[in-house]
């Protein structure tokens, strides 16, 4: 593992310290064969998306950066091992500019890398973590001393933890001044035990539960997805609800906040130390709009769904 130089030029010594050196190393894995892996081709090109370029995270109390791979198992690996077919066909992977070309393969390139050289990837989300988290700003931030990071933009897998085990966030704290005071971290997840949360390697960690419809997977399992979401708000968690045109003020009971307001929302919402779980409404968007959705958006004007939803 390559270990950052420390010294007061933090960025450009650990740039120096991890950098990929130019190889010629290319391969196909997932069945994909048209989609070749350059390593070389991160030397001067981030993972990392800018929380401005997308119309939720440009809203952010505080300066975000986004890792977009491609979800589910259009890789040919999953990234979603939970995902349910409703959230498959309903995934945000294809709405604005992830339905782009280019856009849509530079995830799959992101994802190649990912798959078949995992060390030489965590190096480089080291080195833009760290880029990012030391450079300045280009406009205000409502929390200027803070740098957000959402690891699973269009995944879910434990990529922190995998930078925490393999001594990268050392690395980033050694090469960032106040470095687990600075940078926060944040995602969603259909994992029950990674929502919450969580200190890993000293950094905060904050997940909130995404809820989906019940399903019975292709073993022959139910999964009772609601249940699980009441159970998260129980805890006291954040749960992120997708609904049908309009958001109701309360759904099961609990309070609905506005979750398109802001990406970065359940950080503030967790802080508050609410011992009460809030829901994260979402309005549907994309795919999700269509009847093939199912229930994975809630529609609060079935039948079904007006005892639990509390519009007015």
């Amino acid at each position: 593992m390559l270990k950052p130089k420390t010294s007061n030029r933090y960025v450009s010594n650990l740039m120096s310290a991890i950098k990929v050196k130019p190889m010629k190393v290319s391969g196909t894995i997932g069945g994909v064969k048209d989609i070749q892996v350059d390593m070389s081709a991160w030397d001067n090109k981030s993972l990392l998306s800018p929380g401005e370029t997308n119309a939720k995270t440009s809203k952010n109390w505080r300066r975000s950066f986004i890792l977009y791979l491609t979800p589910a198992s259009k890789s040919g690996t999953n990234l979603c091992p939970m995902a349910t077919p409703g959230c498959i066909f309903s995934c945000l992977n294809t709405a604005g500019r992830g339905a782009m070309k280019n856009v849509s393969e530079a995830r799959l390139m992101r994802t190649k890398f990912y798959l078949q050289f995992e060390q030489k990837f965590m190096e480089i989300l080291t080195r833009d973590i760290t880029k990012y988290a030391k450079s300045t700003p280009r406009k205000k931030y409502k929390i200027a001393d803070e740098v957000a990071f959402r690891l699973n933009g269009t995944s879910d897998i434990p990529i922190l933890e995998m930078l925490n085990k393999g001594g990268y966030l050392d690395q980033i704290k050694k090469a960032v001044p106040n470095a687990t005071k600075r940078i926060v971290f944040y995602d969603y997840t259909k994992f029950p035990n990674r929502a919450g949360v969580h200190n890993v390697g000293g950094f905060q960690y904050y997940v909130t539960f995404s809820r989906a419809e019940n399903y019975t997977d292709k073993s022959g399992k139910y999964h009772d997805n609601g249940m699980e979401a009441i159970n998260q708000l129980s805890k006291g968690r954040c749960v992120a609800v997708v609904f049908n045109r309009i958001l109701p003020k309360f759904w099961m009971d609990y309070k609905v906040l506005d979750g398109d307001d802001r990406d970065d929302l359940m950080i503030d919402v967790y802080r508050q130390g609410d011992k009460y779980g809030n829901v994260l409404g979402l309005k549907a968007k994309g795919k999700a709009k269509k009847p093939k959705a199912g229930e994975f958006v809630v529609d609060c004007s079935a039948k079904s769904n007006q005892e639990s939803c509390y519009i007015i």
